[in-house]
């Protein structure tokens, strides 16, 4: 996350198109996958769509919270993947996409660390990371 991608601080969307809001996708990029699926047909339909990204896209279930909870958390945690393809969106299309730091986000940018399925989400997650992944999260 050491690019500028949540740069501008303030952004004021059109009076008129579409806005896709997301929050707290947390890894999963079949959900991510699913959204990006929308607003790609919203823009090639010729909409004024913009994507809103309201944070936490890191930190996914733990395999024990997985084996506990299926219903909730039927996913693999895919979150050095999903921030890729979320800085590369934004890369592409940086007027329409919009991203929003969450507090499972913020660790990773020297803020404090999050505790979910894990003691210290961001030291769990960077060490699954390859250096170019962590350089992206961070």
């Amino acid at each position: 996350m050491s690019e500028a991608w949540w740069i501008p601080r303030t952004r004021l969307l059109p009076a008129r198109g579409r806005a896709l809001i997301s929050a707290d996708l947390h890894g999963s990029m079949v959900d991510f996958e699913a959204l990006l699926g929308r607003f790609e047909a919203l823009r090639r339909a010729g909409e004024e769509a913009h994507w809103v990204l309201l944070g936490d896209l890191v930190h996914g279930p733990s395999e024990a919270a997985r084996a506990r909870d299926p219903a909730i958390y039927d996913y693999e945690d895919a979150s050095p993947a999903l921030v890729e393809a979320v800085l590369e969106l934004r890369r592409a299309d940086p007027e329409h996409v919009h991203v929003l730091l969450g507090n499972h986000d913020h660790g990773h940018v020297g803020g404090p660390p999050t505790r979910k399925f894990y003691p210290d989400e961001v030291t769990h997650l960077e060490g699954r990371c390859t250096s170019a992944q962590r350089a992206a999260i961070r």
